[in-house]
């Protein structure tokens, strides 16, 4: 029971209230070839249209560019019954199927009501105003340190971490990956993620470099920037 609970304090504060989301990367296909231009961009649109399409069927929560330079394209989060679910939308999106772009989903926990209530503002008029911002988004992957559930004092001691960094406002969001029976620590090769208010990548960086996971060798950072609607994310905590 005792290291049960442990496991839910991975990436995440046990808020009062949490969903589990389908949380989607976009990458880079590796059979991604140059298109011209004119097909390159109807592919764009087409690729624009089949969110806009997915969050008119309540689907698509929220979804953004990535501006930092790498394999990862953007991210899309759904609200699902199960990952197969989320790819089999994704699949149909014109740029997936064109193999311009792959996709990599995860059951996300993470805060309740996560891309509400822009989503539902969207979804009622596809004109609705919103404001992007860039926010760090940092991902945990698994080094080969990390066995079974992964290691109960140093996820105390990370607990710990998220907690002060929720209650100093300098995250707005963070949660662990979880795998098809609910359980955190044993998705093969991700642990979670973070979502960070607007801050210098760096410093979003060096504060996370800190976090006893990284510190001790169990977790590698994906460190991205994410283009998202300010109002899809939850506000910070004031300080």
């Amino acid at each position: 029971m005792f290291r049960a609970a442990l496991l839910l304090t991975i990436l995440a504060v046990a808020p009062v209230r949490a969903e589990v989301y389908c949380f989607g990367f976009l990458n880079t296909h590796p059979e991604r070839k140059e298109l011209p231009k004119v097909e390159a961009e109807a592919l764009q649109a087409g690729h624009m249209a089949h969110m806009q399409k997915m969050n008119a069927a309540g689907r698509l929560l929220t979804a953004g560019p990535i501006a930092t330079p790498g394999n990862t394209r953007g991210i899309l989060v759904y609200r699902c019954k199960n990952v197969a679910e989320a790819e089999a939308w994704t699949a149909i999106d014109p740029a997936v199927a064109a193999k311009r772009l792959t996709s990599e989903f995860y059951r996300w926990q993470g805060p309740d009501n996560f891309g509400e209530p822009l989503m539902s503002a969207v979804k009622a008029d596809p004109k609705a105003k919103y404001t992007m911002v860039k926010l760090p988004l940092i991902v945990f992957r698994k080094t080969a340190k990390w066995t079974g559930a992964g290691p109960a004092d140093v996820i105390q001691r990370h607990g710990v971490v998220v907690r002060g960094l929720l209650q100093e406002g300098k995250l707005r969001a963070a949660g662990p990956f979880l795998d098809e029976q609910g359980k955190v620590g044993l998705v093969p090769g991700a642990i979670g993620l973070y979502v960070f208010a607007a801050t210098p990548i760096e410093d979003a960086k060096a504060l996370v470099e800190q976090d006893p996971l990284v510190r001790e060798g169990y977790a590698r950072l994906d460190v991205l920037e994410w283009y998202v609607a300010n109002e899809a994310v939850p506000a910070a905590r004031k300080p």
